[in-house]
């Protein structure tokens, strides 16, 4: 069987490179539901499908949001919803997610960027900008 998260991994990067129908390929064939939930969510929100998005977003937080703030924020960083963003990063920083170390470098929070409140965030975690 395939590892957890192999297919969602490379169907993240896919989106990334805007090849949007390769990504949703790929998220369909993820084994680990949280990941290929989140996953499809993030690549419906760029193909424009939104209620679909709004409904597997919607399952996996049912199942995952009390151990898995971070990709929440993540999906919520991507579609520019920064409230949402920085309401989940708040919650993975309470959680202890080890994930949240990755904020500066996350594509996920680029247009959080020149937010004042990603300036606070990084200080009440003692992170350098």
């Amino acid at each position: 069987s395939d590892s957890a998260g192999v297919h969602s991994t490379l169907g993240e990067v896919l989106l990334a490179q805007g090849q949007v129908d390769a990504a949703l390929s790929e998220m369909q064939k993820e084994a680990d539901e949280e990941s290929r939930l989140i996953g499809l969510a993030d690549v419906y929100w760029a193909l424009g499908r939104h209620p679909e998005s709004e409904t597997m977003l919607r399952e996996a937080k049912g199942k995952y949001a009390t151990k898995d703030a971070y990709s929440f924020a993540q999906s919520y960083g991507l579609r520019n919803d920064k409230g949402a963003a920085f309401e989940w990063l708040n919650r993975s920083i309470e959680n202890r997610e080890s994930a949240i170390l990755w904020i500066r470098s996350d594509r996920a929070f680029r247009e959080l960027h020149g937010d004042p409140r990603y300036k606070a965030l990084l200080k009440n975690m003692n992170m350098p900008e």
